[in-house]
């Protein structure tokens, strides 16, 4: 079935300005205009759901007496659109560009092998943002990842993450929910994302559960988004960057041997520790304190990750 009824899934907590960004260039997208929106708001304390109740009557609002975390609140909301021809799971800090989703949805049309599509995330000065899959994490993706190879060359040193824009629709590994539009044939009705995640790497899970029933994951290069990364997350502190190793970390037990996700464990230490150890020389060279704050940053996530370690044995 080619995909036409769309649906948008959007989980918000204490974003409002953002949220609202995002719902107007949604609604500015003929695609948007016509999809079935749903906000998922998890308990946010800035006024978040009564702007949309205020200024998008045409918006499903779903608002959480709790913070649900990130894919059991997709799910919610997967829940309460019921059925569609493709979903788009959308951060509430990303801002959709011209016809981005119409691109998005049109892919998944001449795509029939494809279960899920992606588009270039770029920052508020246009750059290519180094936030989107690529591949899968394992030792070597993680080594290019963590020691800069991967910014030589995505295909000599494939990382994790995309470090350069590849050009017309490129076949990847996983996808961000930062802004991941899913075929509903490859939802199979089912929870889509792992409730074991509160927040980060329950896209990866999720993108490997489609590669595994022969689902093909693309990039398209000719539509955008603004994605101000962590904007939404960056009130809670250290614990976000907590939370993203946590899950990391689970992720690695769950679906590798357990020398792979040691040897991945590792890498990621050290490739913390190396930049712990490059912020904390720049910050007393120049004296400039957000390299000071970095520093401090990595090395409270480093710290964290080693009792991970510890916990883990």
């Amino acid at each position: 079935m080619n995909p036409e009824r769309l649906g948008i899934v959007i989980v918000n907590w204490n974003g409002r300005r953002l949220l609202e960004a995002c719902l107007r260039s949604v609604y500015e997208d003929p695609a948007g205009r016509a999809a079935m929106v749903c906000v998922v708001d998890n308990a946010s304390q800035d006024e978040s759901a009564a702007m949309v109740k205020e200024r998008f009557a045409a918006v499903r609002l779903v608002e959480s007496a709790t913070n649900l975390g990130f894919a059991k609140a997709c799910n919610l909301g997967l829940k309460e659109l019921g059925a569609a021809d493709a979903v788009l799971f959308l951060n509430p800090d990303a801002a959709a560009q011209g016809r981005a989703i119409s691109r998005m949805l049109a892919c998944l049309r001449a795509r029939p092998d494809a279960g899920a599509v992606t588009c270039a995330l770029i920052d508020g000065r246009g750059r290519f943002q180094e936030a989107q899959g690529h591949r899968l994490p394992s030792p070597r993706t993680a080594f290019n990842q963590y020691f800069f190879l991967s910014r030589l060359s995505d295909a000599l040193f494939p990382g994790i993450f995309l470090s350069r824009r590849p050009s017309g629709t490129a076949e990847v590994e996983w996808i961000s929910g930062a802004a991941m539009m899913v075929r509903g044939a490859a939802l199979d009705g089912s929870p889509f994302f792992n409730e074991e995640y509160f927040m980060y790497a329950e896209d990866m899970e999720a993108s490997l559960t489609l590669r595994r029933k022969g689902w093909k994951l693309l990039f398209i290069s000719d539509a955008e988004m603004v994605h101000h990364v962590k904007q939404s997350t960056s009130r809670t502190g250290p614990r976000i960057f907590n939370t993203q190793v946590s899950s990391q970390l689970l992720f690695f037990r769950k679906h590798y041997s357990s020398r792979e996700a040691w040897s991945m464990r590792w890498i990621m230490a050290a490739g913390h520790a190396l930049r712990l150890c490059a912020h904390a020389v720049l910050g007393l060279a120049r004296g400039q304190a957000a390299h000071r704050g970095k520093a401090a940053s990595q090395w409270r996530l480093l710290r964290h990750m080693l009792g991970r370690e510890a916990a883990c044995g």
